[in-house]
């Protein structure tokens, strides 16, 4: 006698990181429901995921005050991916929506019965929300912290970066504070833990806006502007595939954790800089070489690089084979040239 699919609500499905997530588990055969709200709720059921028997979207406007009853209803397990984007809220905003939103999904799932939990983080709460211990030659480990409070977060001094990696912090610990409150949550399945994300978007999913590209933005400015143009700025060089860090979520599902009980699991493909990036496509693409910067005008880094510790991921999912950085560009920027023929 054949049994359903197991049901998994996304949140966010409509995102960067939740589109891919949502077609991993719909290949890997699961149920997906996801969330979305305004305009994306109608574009997601006229895209080509919709076409599918096992997809459905459904409408929560503020994850972070609605009641999600309903849409819990025969979920088995949720993937919490909505986040803020950096520079699209005020601090407070970005507070309530980061934290408040994780802890609603949190605290109804779990009254719902639900004890199986993947949670969106970030690489970068694993120091200060100054990305401190970025050049300081060290190993970042998922023991790691960042040291950040509400305050200071909401004191309106920093910069819309700063602010954003603060609310990941305050909302993975608040994640975890409960999971600790509630031992039977299986958070075992856990955060996912990684630094810039690049890749190229979902086609199933919405339509790439010129105006939404995220992270994405990064990798189009390396063929956006002027031939000879000076560098963008270097932010972290650090990147995970959205192709991987999708999988990670995946696979958490159904992984178990270490005997140390480690849970919180850093997802990284390794480094490269925007000069490596150009260098790359210079020898590699000659259709682009007129679209490009000056990779003379880089500005070399300023310490020694720290390196990512991924073996958790590894021992727990599996995961070793990272897409490289060099495919991770080019299929970003193919992607994006399509796109943006339909920008002009």
């Amino acid at each position: 006698m054949s049994t359903a699919p197991e049901c998994v609500l996304v949140t966010g499905v409509s995102g960067f990181v939740g589109s891919h997530v949502a077609a991993q588990l719909l290949a890997d055969g699961y149920r997906v429901r996801g969330t979305a709200r305004g305009s994306k709720l109608d574009s997601l059921k006229a895209a080509n995921v919709a076409k599918n028997p096992n997809f459905e979207v459904v409408c929560v406007e503020d994850i972070a005050v609605d009641d999600l009853s309903a849409i819990l209803r025969g979920v088995k397990c949720v993937i919490h991916t909505a986040s803020p984007l950096a520079g699209r809220a005020t601090a407070a905003e970005g507070l309530k929506a980061a934290v408040d939103g994780t802890m609603n999904i949190l605290k109804q799932a779990f009254k719902a019965g639900i004890t199986k939990f993947v949670v969106t983080s970030s690489w970068a709460t694993t120091m200060d929300p100054t990305l401190d211990k970025m050049y300081q030659g060290i190993v970042l480990t998922g023991k790691d912290w960042g040291t950040v409070s509400e305050a200071d977060l909401l004191s309106g001094t920093h910069t819309p970066f700063w602010n954003y990696l603060a609310t990941k912090t305050l909302a993975e610990l608040a994640a975890w504070t409960f999971a600790k409150e509630n031992p039977t949550v299986d958070l075992t399945t856990s955060t996912v833990n990684p630094p810039f994300i690049f890749g190229p978007p979902h086609p199933d999913f919405l339509q790439v806006e010129r105006g939404r590209l995220g992270t994405n933005g990064m990798v189009y400015a390396l063929i956006n502007g002027e031939p000879g143009r000076a560098m963008p700025p270097q932010l972290a060089p650090f990147y995970c595939d959205v192709r991987d860090v999708a999988m990670a979520h995946v696979r958490s599902l159904k992984a178990k954790p270490l005997e140390n009980g480690q849970k919180r699991l850093l997802v990284c493909g390794g480094s490269f800089t925007w000069k490596e990036a150009v260098e790359h496509l210079d020898a590699t693409r000659p259709d682009l070489k007129h679209r490009l910067p000056s990779p003379e005008t880089a500005k070399p880094l300023p310490g020694t690089l720290s390196t990512t510790d991924v073996s958790p991921a590894s021992a727990i999912l599996g995961l070793e084979d990272y897409i490289p950085w060099n495919k991770c560009v080019t299929d970003t920027l193919d992607a994006l040239l399509v796109a943006e023929k339909e920008w002009k």
